[in-house]
């Protein structure tokens, strides 16, 4: 067992700790960060540093999710 391996042990561990928490809170982290990896290997961004971009990516990511779980709820119709 490498040193990449306890990485994702450790990260395994806490994702399943926060899936008791908050699923929804942990559904917004984990599709965000796993959004902003996909991002980052498909598209070069020229001379930004990769950290930047994915802390940049990250934020952006949580924001919308978050903004569109609170206001994206379909209103219920008016049936006559």
């Amino acid at each position: 067992m490498g040193p990449s391996w306890i990485l994702f042990l450790i990260a395994g561990i806490v994702a399943v700790f926060l899936m008791f928490l908050s699923f929804d809170f942990t559904l917004v982290i984990l599709s965000t960060l796993v959004g902003a990896t996909l991002i980052l290997r498909s598209m070069s961004f020229g001379n930004l540093d990769a950290v930047t971009m994915f802390i940049v990516l990250l934020f952006f990511g949580i924001i919308v999710q978050f903004l569109l779980f609170q206001y994206g709820k379909a209103f219920p119709r008016l049936t006559y």
